[in-house]
Order: C-alpha cells, then sequence, then structure tokens
C-alpha cells in the first residue's frame, strides 16, 4: 500500500483516501504509534516553530555564535550611532572631537579660515597681514621700482643724479676732459715732469738716471743705476728688507763650559734670504792650572757635524793668561727656507776647565 500523505498542511495526521475502509483500524492503530515517536523526539518534534519567534533556540549564544553575531548584535538601535543622523547622534560632541584628535579649529565655520585656492585674497585686513610678516614699504612696489641686479646699474632713471647722489660727478668730469693719470700710462701723462718730481721730493735727481730715493745722490757715473741710498736717521732697516740685521750675543759672562771634541755653543735663527755671517769667539781658562794648547771655531748650517778646518779660525798655544778672543770667518748663507747658523768650537787643554761665549752676526744682502 503507498502512502501518499500522513500529515495535512496543519500537521495533523489523517490517512490517504485511497486507503480500504476495512483498513481504517489497523492504519489508524499505525498513524497514533508513528505520531507518539514524533511528539517524543523533543518538544515541538525537534523543529523550530514560526510562531516563537525563534524564543525556542536550545541556547541563544551558540545561535548567535552559529550566525556569525559578535556583541553588538546585542545592542539596542539607541546605542548605536545612526547614519543617517550624521553624527548628531553621539552622547558628547566635545568628548567625540578629542577623540577624534580635532582642535579648536574644527569649531570654526569655513569662511575663517583661509582657503589656500583664493592665495590670501580673503584675509581680513591685507595692511595687517604685511605687518605682522614683517614686510615694510617695499613690500607693494613692482619690480620696475628697483634697479635689477641683472642690468649693471642701466635702469637708473637719470644718471647724472646718481653720480651726484654718490660724489662721483666732479670724478667722472676729470675722467672725460682727461685730467687725471691713467695707470697704463705709467706716468706718462703727468701735466709737467719737472713739478712731479719737485712733488715726490726728488727735484735734486732730476738730471741724473740713478733711480735712487731721497736724501743725497751720487753722480749717476760711479753707482750702479739700481743702487739704494742708506738712511741717516738711524733707524734699522726692517724684517725682509736688504740691510737687515740680526745676532745673537754673548757676553763673557754667559760662557758655557766646555767639553771635549766639537761642541756647538750658540746658534741664530734666520729667515730664507741671502745673508753675510759673521762672528767673534772668547775663551777663557778657570785658574792658572788650566793650558790651553789649541782652540777653534767656525760657523756653518748643520747641528750634526763641525765646519771643516778649512773654514775654521785656529790658534795653537794661546796663552797670556789663558784668555783668547778672535773673529770667526764670514760665511755665506744663501736658503729659501728658514735656516739656523750654528757657532762650533774646538778646545784642546791638559787639564782644567774652559768656558766660551760666542757671538754670531748677520747682515740680509739680498
Amino acid at each position: 500500500m503507498s502512502v501518499a500523505r500522513l500529515t495535512n498542511y496543519e500537521g495533523v495526521i489523517v490517512a490517504p483516501i485511497n486507503t480500504p475502509l476495512d483498513q481504517y483500524p489497523l492504519l489508524n492503530a499505525e498513524l497514533i504509534n508513528l505520531q507518539d515517536q514524533i511528539d517524543s523526539l523533543a518538544p515541538g518534534g525537534g523543529f523550530l516553530q514560526i510562531a516563537n519567534n525563534l524564543n525556542d533556540v536550545a541556547s541563544v549564544s551558540a545561535s548567535r555564535a552559529n550566525l556569525g553575531l559578535g556583541s553588538a548584535s546585542l545592542l539596542n538601535s539607541n546605542q548605536i550611532l545612526q547614519s543617517a543622523n550624521n553624527l548628531n547622534d553621539v552622547a558628547s560632541v566635545s568628548a567625540s572631537r578629542a577623540n577624534l584628535g580635532l582642535g579648536s579649529a574644527a569649531l570654526l565655520n569655513s569662511n575663517q579660515i583661509l582657503q589656500s585656492a583664493n592665495n590670501l585674497n580673503d584675509v581680513a585686513s591685507v595692511s595687517a597681514s604685511r605687518v605682522n610678516l614683517g614686510l615694510g614699504s617695499a613690500a607693494v612696489q613692482n619690480d620696475t621700482f628697483f634697479l635689477q641686479a641683472a642690468n649693471n646699474l642701466s635702469d637708473l632713471t637719470n644718471l647724472v643724479d646718481a653720480q651726484d647722489t654718490l660724489g662721483i660727478t666732479t670724478i667722472n668730469n676729470y675722467l672725460l676732459s682727461n685730467a687725471l693719470l691713467k695707470s697704463a700710462n705709467n706716468l706718462s701723462d703727468v701735466f709737467n715732469t719737472t713739478t712731479s718730481r719737485a712733488n715726490l721730493g726728488c727735484d735734486n735727481a732730476s738730471n741724473i738716471n740713478s733711480g735712487t730715493l731721497g736724501g743725497a745722490y751720487l753722480p749717476a757715473s760711479t753707482v750702479n743705476p739700481l743702487a739704494l741710498v742708506g738712511v741717516s736717521n738711524g733707524s734699522a732697516a726692517a724684517s725682509g728688507v736688504v740691510g737687515e740685521f740680526l745676532s745673537t750675543v754673548m757676553n763673557r759672562s754667559d760662557r758655557i763650559v766646555v767639553v771635549p771634541g766639537d761642541q756647538i755653543i750658540s746658534t741664530l735663527n734666520l729667515s730664507a734670504g741671502d745673508w753675510d755671517v759673521s762672528g767673534i769667539a772668547y775663551f777663557e781658562a778657570d785658574g792658572s792650572n788650566t793650558i790651553i794648547s789649541q782652540i777653534t771655531g767656525g760657523l756653518n748650517t748643520s747641528a750634526f757635524g763641525a765646519p771643516d778646518l778649512a773654514q775654521r779660525t785656529i790658534y795653537n798655544n794661546p796663552s797670556l793668561y789663558n784668555i783668547c778672543s778672535f773673529p770667526l770667518s764670514t760665511i755665506r748663507v744663501s736658503s729659501s727656507s728658514p735656516v739656523t747658523v750654528y757657532a762650533w768650537s774646538l778646545v784642546t787643554q791638559n787639564a782644567g776647565v774652559v768656558r766660551a761665549s760666542m757671538s754670531i752676526y748677520a747682515r740680509r744682502v739680498r
């Protein structure tokens, strides 16, 4: 027997319409048994009822989790900002601004803020804005009001007034009238050479070609045309000038003990140049028991070796109170850099102590 349907649309169990009448009692018993089995599964037959509006779920929290709903699903509509309200439903406007990191400028209307598109055309006061920016009156002038560096003063509106303001009008007139000497002419354009020499204090030299300066002049035929005359005022030549004089002077009280062998007694530092260097040596024995048999002295520019014997002054067996003084041979020192001159001694004595002092003198010749 085929069963077309066990229940009607309201869920009530009914017999199929083609069931024979003699089968109704048996079928009714089977249907009742089946209905009991369905009812025993769970209240409502194990299904959610439409009329219950999900109130019959076994676990509300598990149902939310199964649907992927979060904690926000528990909130009422008045606990959530509504997009249609445009933030008008926030609990505290000021707290909301603070939470968004907005400052007081957020309260200003657009017409209270300068708009970049307006290029400062919307400032309340143009003059006050310039003052606040530290701008002066020149800021309102056009660029043609000023001289342009690229024009090299060609944009002066009145050249004469500009010259007068700078105090160069007279000089300009002199230039235009050739009243000033030109450096390229090497004084060939002086108006009167005799008067010019007199103004330079060399009127007595008008008939010589020596080129010497000031004071007394020697006849051109007796001197080198490039010679320089000396001074008569007692002044010393300046450093670096021909005639410069340098010295290291040792007095008798400055003498030092001489040891056997070659020994440096004094030094003199010279700057670069061409120098004539000379000196004087003084030796003295302490007491009559010291007998000096030989003394030598000389100058050179080496700290590691005494002058050659041919460049030394040599005295053998000096006597008379064991005191000896003599000049040191002059040497020429030419150097392109600073140099030191050394005064050397070599004394041979039988015993006792010998003391010496050596002075060095240098004159720049070039």
